[in-house]
């Protein structure tokens, strides 16, 4: 196999909104209406591959006299890329409660299903809940819950729960709400965020799990997330773009992003901003990415939008170009989604239907600000009547990072070492520092050496390979241009694989 030096460009310089490919958005309004007892939420949906897709939108009723009491999940099913939709049906003996003794009921909620190519099976991920009666447990430990579909008989299977490492900081964790990544091999990126028992602030991490089709296992975790503010970080949602990985991360002050090249050790959190400075203003409510293959997105809700009335600011719903460099939004680049008519929308999904439809789903949450938040009609005087949305982005450039093209997967990442790397000579000492990444993807204090191997789409590969090996100095190395330089390389001539190698903990000490 032939290799071959090239010398790499420089960082890119800020986005423009204009360097985003065009799309075009339609608004589709798939079910209205509701029983004023309940109403529909968590509306998210998978795509199953064909031609055309199958998509598979699942979402429960909401009793709205209660705070986060759920019932059984329902389905609603296209076969015609959103022409008609069937209507809701519930899947109460496999996705509904269970009682566990008395009055007491365990269910699933914050469901996100997602196509798993290497099993071809639609594997949905959310929590298990406990309830007593109609009211949720206090302080119950949240866990992972997850079932599978299957297309033909419009079936899921019954909600299992993840089994978790053996730790206290585990007591309570959970994966409700959050996007995941799928790997080439099948392992799957599962963000979930967790505390132990005394703790009331929650911390992120990423999980590395196995799932042969049936069975969802953990077999690794990255490093751990958290900010000091309220109840920590939560809710987080994982993509992966140009061979990095970011997480966005809610909290009930403002959203937070973070990256990693591993999609397993991530930076330090940092305020979302607009790239002018300004903070974006989005709290205490998700975000969630659209990926296309030439740029990043945001889709979130926040303050300043003449929303005072919404509870929490939680509509419209809004998208706008990420700058992955900054990590920041570029505000010029900002469209709404879904309107806002009264309800609040901050609990939504986001399908990658093929390479040319990307939609966003969500039902409007007819609870409302206090004094009286069960009081429904507030919202309806806005306009809103439950309504489940689905908003259509139309790519005018084909995604090619859509998972069921012949696209490029994310990089495989691999240790050079099988443990942890030899000690360092004697007489230095490990840097006390731990790893970070800045914004413009300059890595410090590398612990973990890897090669993350860059694979081109097969009928492209020319059975050549190149090798990129960051540069810097005795404290950082530069990874953000390498890592482009590697995409493009595999994008249309042959794999690459991209080096990061750890440093020495003292100047003058042998490289």
């Amino acid at each position: 196999m032939a290799f071959a030096a090239v010398v790499l460009p420089a960082p890119l310089p800020a986005l423009q909104a204009a360097d985003a490919p065009a799309f075009d958005l339609k608004l589709d309004t798939i079910s209205v209406g509701f029983d004023k007892r309940t109403c529909w939420v968590h509306a998210r949906a998978g795509s199953i591959p064909g031609n055309p897709p199958s998509v598979v939108l699942t979402m429960q009723k909401l009793l709205l006299t209660g705070s986060d009491v759920f019932y059984s999940l329902n389905e609603m099913r296209t076969d015609d890329l959103g022409a008609t939709w069937s209507v809701p049906t519930e899947h109460a003996d496999t996705l509904g409660r269970r009682r566990v003794s008395g009055d007491v009921t365990e269910g699933v909620a914050d469901f996100w299903p997602k196509w798993h190519a290497k099993s071809g099976k639609l594997l949905g991920i959310g929590l298990m809940a406990r309830y007593e009666g109609d009211k949720q447990v206090p302080n119950f430990p949240r866990s992972t819950a997850y079932a599978v579909y299957d297309a033909a008989s419009r079936t899921w299977t019954a909600w299992k729960t993840l089994s978790m490492p053996e730790d206290a900081r585990f007591y309570s964790a959970g994966a409700g709400c959050v996007q995941r990544v799928d790997l080439p091999d099948g392992d799957i990126l599962l963000p979930i965020y967790f505390r132990d028992k005394p703790s009331r602030a929650y911390s992120v991490t990423v999980l590395r799990c196995g799932f042969d089709g049936e069975t969802l296992r953990v077999k690794g975790a990255g490093n751990d997330l958290t900010v000091a503010v309220d109840r920590g970080l939560y809710e987080p949602s994982l993509t992966v773009f140009r061979g990095r990985y970011y997480l966005t991360l809610r909290n009930d002050r403002a959203g937070y992003v973070s990256t990693s090249r591993d999609g397993l050790h991530f930076s330090e959190p940092k305020k979302w901003t607009w790239d002018d400075g300004g903070d974006l203003g989005n709290y205490n409510t998700q975000q969630h990415w659209v990926t296309h293959s030439d740029a990043l997105y945001l889709v979130y809700t926040r303050r300043g939008a003449n929303n005072d009335h919404v509870f929490r600011h939680r509509a419209p719903l809004f998208i706008a170009q990420v700058d992955p460099s900054r990590l920041q939004v570029i505000r010029a680049s900002e469209r709404i989604l879904v309107p806002e008519r009264g309800a609040r929308l901050g609990n939504f999904g986001v399908t990658e239907v093929n390479a040319n439809e990307t939609w966003v789903t969500v039902a409007e949450w007819m609870q409302t600000n206090p004094p009286n938040p069960y009081d429904y009609t507030i919202p309806m005087k806005c306009g809103s009547d439950n309504a489940v949305f689905v908003a259509r982005i139309r790519w005018k450039t084909p995604n090619a990072a859509w998972t069921g093209a012949t696209a490029q997967p994310p990089p495989l990442v691999l240790p050079l070492w099988p443990s942890e790397p030899p000690a360092p000579p004697p007489g230095l000492s490990p840097d006390p520092q731990a790893e970070r990444i800045n914004d413009d993807g300059t890595v410090f204090n590398v612990r973990m050496p890897t090669m993350a191997v860059h694979l081109p789409p097969p009928e492209k590969a020319a059975g050549m390979a190149l090798l990129v090996c960051p540069g810097g100095s005795y404290s950082k190395i530069g990874c953000s241009a390498k890592t482009e330089g590697a995409q493009w390389f595999t994008r249309y001539y042959q794999w690459a694989t991209e080096w990061r190698l750890g440093q020495p903990t003292t100047k003058g000490a042998p490289r």
